[in-house]
């Protein structure tokens, strides 16, 4: 498993995504964010967009992606829930949607559910 907190595109995430390369994980938390366009690019220095999010996912090739970070309060630049929607847009036409699982928070999943 994998838990990821303030994760960016960076080189650190390209070396992470190489380690994890020997072995298959199980489950990829990664965090999700979201910035209207004039921000995006600083915000992107620390977090991870819907679409970064999921090419991470794509490069660490984790059985399930559980996203979270979002839906907890709003931000000065974006809604609570703006992230997740933009993700969910993301998701028709992904080839790994099923992989995705969105839990609202406070929800849980087992993963003897989705073995």
């Amino acid at each position: 498993m994998l838990f990821s907190e303030d994760t960016a595109m960076t080189w650190v995430a390209e070396q992470l995504a190489s380690r994890t390369s020997l072995r298959r994980l199980d489950v990829a938390l990664l965090p999700m964010g979201y910035a209207p366009w004039w921000k995006r690019y600083f915000f992107r220095r620390g977090h991870l967009t819907p679409g970064d999010a999921l090419a991470l996912f794509s490069q660490i090739d984790a059985r399930i992606f559980i996203t979270f970070h979002w839906g907890t309060f709003r931000h000065i630049t974006a809604g609570a829930y703006d992230a997740i929607d933009a993700l969910r847009k993301l998701l028709l036409t992904h080839a790994r949607r099923a992989e995705v699982k969105i839990l609202v928070p406070g929800e849980t999943l087992y993963l003897s559910d989705v073995a």
